[in-house]
C-alpha cells in the first residue's frame, strides 16, 4: 500500500543525496519581451562551457527557445503550476535537482505571479530586463519593488535592451540601484546591454564584467553568473527547513 509518509521520507533522502542546483530567474518588464529568449542564450552559453544546465520555461517558450547543446536540458513549467499555490510551486522547484540529476545551474523563466512564490524564501539573485526607454526605467523599478516587498527578493541585476545609446546604460543601472538601495535596502547590479537587432537575428551583449567580448554574444553574461551568488535548490536549500 501506498504510503505517503514513507514517500515523503525517501524523496528528501534522494534530494539530500544530490549536489545543490544553482537557480538564475529571468524576468522582463511586460508579458512577451523576450526573457525566455535570452534563457536560453545563456543555458547555451553555459553550455558550450561544459555547465550542464536546465532551461526551465513555460511548455511554448521552452519548446522555441534557441537551446540545442548537448549539455542544456528544456523544462517546461507544468500548466497546472500557477494554480498551486506557494506551496505548490516550491515544491516543484524542490525536486529539480531529483528529477535532473547531475545538472548544476537551472536558468529560469517564468512570469512574475509564478517566480515570485516559486523563489520566495530563497532570496534569489535575479536577472531583469529593462527596455530602452526612460518609463522602461520606471517599470523596472516596481517590478523590483513587488518581488522585493511580496517576495524578499533581495539581490538583482539589470539587463538593458535595445539602447540607442550604449553609455546611458551604466548611469541608469546606478539611478536605479541608489533609489532601491535608499527605499527598498535590496542590491542592484549591472548584467550589461543586449542589441536584439542584429545580423541574423544574433543577440549581442556588451558586459561590464568583460568588456574585450563585447560583441560575443551572450558569453560574457554566462561566465558572469558563474559567479554570481546565486540561490541553491537541493541539499542546503532553505525549502527543507
Amino acid at each position: 500500500m501506498f504510503e505517503p509518509g514513507q514517500d515523503q521520507a525517501a524523496g528528501l533522502r534522494q534530494l539530500l543525496q544530490q549536489p545543490p542546483l544553482r537557480v538564475l530567474p529571468v524576468i522582463g518588464t511586460a508579458t512577451g519581451d523576450g526573457a525566455a529568449q535570452v534563457a536560453a542564450g545563456i543555458a547555451e552559453a553555459l553550455g558550450r562551457h561544459g555547465c550542464r544546465t536546465l532551461l526551465v520555461a513555460n511548455g511554448d517558450e521552452a519548446a522555441a527557445a534557441q537551446a540545442r547543446h548537448a549539455t542544456v536540458r528544456r523544462v517546461a513549467l507544468p500548466d497546472r503550476l500557477g494554480r498551486s499555490g506557494t506551496a505548490g510551486a516550491a515544491a516543484w522547484l524542490e525536486a529539480l535537482p531529483i528529477a535532473h540529476k547531475g545538472y548544476e545551474l537551472a536558468v529560469l523563466a517564468a512570469p512574475e505571479d509564478l517566480l515570485g512564490p516559486m523563489l520566495a524564501r530563497l532570496h534569489p539573485e535575479t536577472l531583469v530586463l529593462c527596455g530602452p526607454r526612460r518609463e522602461d526605467l520606471a517599470s523596472a523599478y516596481a517590478l523590483v519593488k513587488r518581488l522585493a516587498r511580496g517576495h524578499g527578493f533581495s539581490r538583482f541585476r539589470l539587463l538593458f535592451e535595445d539602447l540607442d545609446d550604449p553609455a546611458l546604460a551604466l548611469p541608469r543601472q546606478r539611478r536605479l540601484a541608489a533609489v532601491a538601495a535608499r527605499y527598498l535596502g535590496v542590491e542592484v547590479g549591472f548584467a550589461g546591454r543586449l542589441d536584439r537587432a542584429l545580423e541574423r537575428g544574433r543577440q549581442r551583449i556588451d558586459a561590464a564584467v568583460a568588456p574585450a567580448d563585447a560583441g560575443a554574444g551572450l558569453a560574457p553574461v554566462a561566465r558572469a553568473v558563474r559567479g554570481w551568488s546565486l540561490a541553491t535548490v537541493g541539499a542546503q536549500s532553505p525549502l527543507l527547513h
